[in-house]
């Protein structure tokens, strides 16, 4: 009887041992995963600002050549 329950606590330990490291490996996927999220959102935006960015300055350049234009100019 002193066997089985040795045995007994021996299988626990091992479902114990590996359920640490299920988490450890559940820890270190979520712990990439959030760092892949945060790096495409920053991307993300990263590139918003950098269209806008671009849309005011061609924005500025057509108005500013518009105001300039020889038709503009004979009339």
């Amino acid at each position: 009887m002193a066997g089985f329950s040795q045995g007994g606590w021996r299988l626990s330990c091992a479902f114990h041992l590996l359920g640490e490291r299920e988490k450890k490996t559940n820890r270190r996927i979520c712990s990439v995963l959030s760092q892949f999220v945060n790096l495409s959102i920053f991307v993300t935006l990263s590139l918003q600002w950098f269209v806008l960015f671009l849309q005011i300055y061609y924005y500025n350049c057509a108005c500013r050549s518009a105001f300039y234009s020889p038709n503009l100019i004979t009339m």
